[in-house]
Formats: structure tokens, sequence, C-alpha cells
């Protein structure tokens, strides 16, 4: 039977060649979630969950509770974004925001439309919302959207730093914005057709054990690919099914491997489908390749969020 993964904590203890036990976080409800966040001016971890808004923990994870006042019932929490003192949810019924750590909400913009993704361009301040109706923008924190891209697509995920802009299509494929041209082309040279983007993550250190010298890596419902120039992509599968969902993509910085030797930007991957999986990048000397950390797992991955990166022994992060 295909179970979905719940909620699920993990500290990752670096001892020897064991990679880690997964434990249950004390969720209020047994919601799948489906977005997770950290506000680390307050350290306050969210999380959003398929049917039932958001939970809300303030001691990184050890207790959780509802946030849900001036939230609609029944609400998928697709993405938190946040931005200084705003939270931002992308949702079924558009985008809401809370002003004071999530003790209330408030619509913000797109209400009905079904908002996948957020991200958020900080040259310009500028935030996009990936929608079932393509790309909208606002300059006004959320207080007003206007139409930017793809009008009637769907848009499932984004990513902007500034200078680059891709989004994955919820049909398939990668859309890259040329800015120099002011049009948005297909970015997916190398891709196996009509694969889903289902995350997107950069970086920039390069990694040597993914042969990646920084750019951006897809989590797609085929594998991993790492960027090698703007819209060219190869596969980076070592350890993977060449079907395997990935879901979500971190980095955690200096991590270490059992012989306390630095892996500078090591990435790891959750994966759909059951059984799901977490896996991590790393280098031991029978070679580079995805290793699994799935000790308690018992269903699909939807997401991860690292915490913070704390020193030796132990790295904590969150997995759903």
């Amino acid at each position: 039977m295909k179970k979905s993964l719940l909620s699920v904590l993990l500290s990752l203890f670096l001892f020897g060649q064991s990679f880690g036990q997964w434990q249950k976080a004390k969720l209020p409800a047994s919601n799948a979630i489906l977005s997770l966040a950290v506000d680390y001016s307050t350290s306050y971890v969210y999380a959003g969950s398929a049917g039932n808004g958001v939970y809300l923990s303030v001691d990184t994870g050890d207790n959780w509770s509802t946030a849900n006042t001036g939230l609609p019932a029944n609400l998928n929490v697709w993405n938190i974004l946040i931005r200084n003192k705003n939270i931002f949810l992308a949702t079924d019924d558009g985008v809401y925001t809370s002003v004071n750590n999530g003790t209330n909400w408030q619509q913000a913009g797109l209400k009905g439309v079904l908002v996948k993704s957020l991200t958020f361009n900080s040259y310009d301040t500028t935030f996009y919302a990936g929608t079932e109706k393509g790309i909208y923008l606002s300059k006004y924190n959320g207080l007003s959207w206007a139409l930017y891209a793809f009008p009637n697509e769907g848009v499932s995920t984004m990513y902007s730093d500034g200078v680059k802009f891709y989004a994955g299509m919820t049909a398939g494929g990668l859309k890259y914005y040329e800015d120099y041209r002011k049009i948005w082309a297909a970015a997916d040279t190398g891709i196996t057709n009509k694969t889903m983007v289902k995350s997107i993550y950069s970086g920039n250190y390069g990694f040597t054990g993914l042969n990646w010298n920084g750019g951006a890596i897809l989590g797609t419902d085929h594998g991993v690919y790492i960027e090698k120039s703007t819209g060219n992509w190869v596969q980076a599968n070592n350890g993977l099914g060449p079907d395997t969902i990935v879901n979500s993509i971190i980095s955690a910085l200096n991590m270490y491997n059992q012989e306390y030797i630095p892996l500078y930007n090591t990435v790891l991957v959750s994966t759909g489908k059951d059984p799901g999986n977490v896996y991590c990048h790393y280098y031991p000397a029978a070679g580079y390749y995805w290793g699994a950390l799935n000790t308690g797992i018992d269903g699909s991955v939807n997401t991860l969020l690292c915490t913070g990166i704390l020193f030796l022994p132990e790295v904590q992060a969150f997995g759903f």
C-alpha cells in the first residue's frame, strides 16, 4: 500500500558509516506535509500541510501547534516564503500572509487560484507566484498582483536570483527568461522529454562529486539533473533509479563524513513513491554516488528543510 510520510524529524549523526535515524515529529494531526520553512530571526519552523493549513514549532521541531487563524478550512499549503517579518503561503486559495509570526493570516491576493510556488527577487524586491494560470508578480509585498508570464499554463516550481529565472511547467519541461531578449525560452536541453521539474536548487559553490561547478540542480520525476551551462543539463543519478521522483533538494555546508573530511555543499534530496527516501551525495572510497539515509522512513518524502548547520558531530534537518 502506498503511504505518505506524514511527519519525520531527523537528527543525523555521522559516526562511522551510520547515517542517521528518522523519528516522527509530534504534529497535532496526521496530515501529509507539503512545505517547510524556518524564520532564522526567531528560529520558528513552519510546516504547510495537505488540508489542515499551517503547523508551527517554536522549539525547532520538538513540539508543534496549529497556526490557522484567518485561514480557510481544509487548506493545502504548497509553499512557504519568509521575507523579513512577512510570511507568505502559496495555497489552493491564493496567497496568504502573516506579519506576526503566524499568529494570524490575511488573504494577500489571487483568491481562488491554485498557487504552487513563490519566489523573491532581491534585486528589485519583486515577488513571483507560480500558479495554475501562469506566473504573477507583485511589487507591493503581495498587496496587488499582475500577470507576468504563461497565461493559462500551469507553473509548478520557480527559481529567481535576479540573474537567472527558471520556471518548471506543470505539463513538463523547463523555461528560462532571457533578459537580453526579454523572452521566455525552452531550457531543457539534455532533459528527458516531458520531464516534470519538482524542485530547483542553486548554489554559489561547486561540488566535485557531482561534477558540478556551481549553478542549478533540478529535482525531477526522472531523478537529478545538474546545469552544465544555461539551459543545458546532464543527469546525475548514480545511486538513484532512472525514474526516481525527486521532490526536493537542499544543501548542507560543512557536513562531514566518517573521517571528518569537510564536504562543502553536500547535497541531499528527498524522493517520492513508496518507499520514500532521503539521499546524500558523498564520496566514500567506492566513488561518488547518492547514498540512502532511510532508517525509520515509511513513505514518500515531500520536502526537506535544514534548520542550520551545527559543528561536529551532528547535523539537524527536517524531512516530511
